[in-house]
């Protein structure tokens, strides 16, 4: 089923829309560094759900977001277009952010330290964000899940934190020699 942009699908049937969960920036970071983008994973699972209910289409959310690399174009040009049915202009290319995505995921393939730099996958998923923000203020929706992080979040950013670090550590310590 297709989702037009007045909320009602092929058949005419009415669909609430739900506004794509977003976060601030500064969590959407912090999270996705020291979990290692499980957090991104999860933000893409997320949005994948509101994707479907949104458009009434058969897909299954958590293989789109376990197979990211793969699905990441679609997840792209359905954010462009549900943007463009708002009159939304967004600054970025759904191909090229797509590449980007793909490339930086696949980092983790360098040689100590620099598969480090896979941390950074989520530069892209921000710009994504971002049109989500605007595209969920033309609904009127109020922003969602963007606040503080919550006790139970601190901890685990700490815990995280320090599993984060000691990997770094680890990362460039020269390995021994046998």
């Amino acid at each position: 089923m297709e989702n037009d942009s007045d909320g009602t699908d092929e058949n005419n049937e009415e669909i609430e829309l739900q506004p794509y969960y977003t976060v601030s920036t500064f969590r959407f970071a912090i999270l996705n560094i020291i979990t290692f983008n499980i957090s991104g994973v999860y933000w893409i699972y997320k949005n994948w759900h509101v994707m479907k209910n949104n458009s009434g289409k058969n897909i299954i959310p958590f293989l789109r977001a376990f197979f990211a690399p793969i699905f990441i174009f679609s997840f792209c040009f359905n954010i462009k277009n549900d943007s463009d049915d708002k009159g939304i202009s967004i600054p970025w290319n759904p191909i090229v952010l797509g590449i980007v995505y793909i490339l930086v995921s696949f980092l983790y393939k360098l040689p100590q330290p620099y598969w480090l730099l896979t941390s950074f996958n989520f530069l892209p998923l921000l710009y994504m964000q971002n049109s989500m923000k605007e595209w969920n203020k033309a609904n009127g929706f109020d922003e969602v899940n963007a606040g503080e992080l919550s006790i139970w979040e601190k901890l685990v950013v700490a815990l995280c934190y320090l599993l984060y670090f000691a990997v770094v550590v680890a990362s460039f310590m020269p390995e021994a020699k046998k």
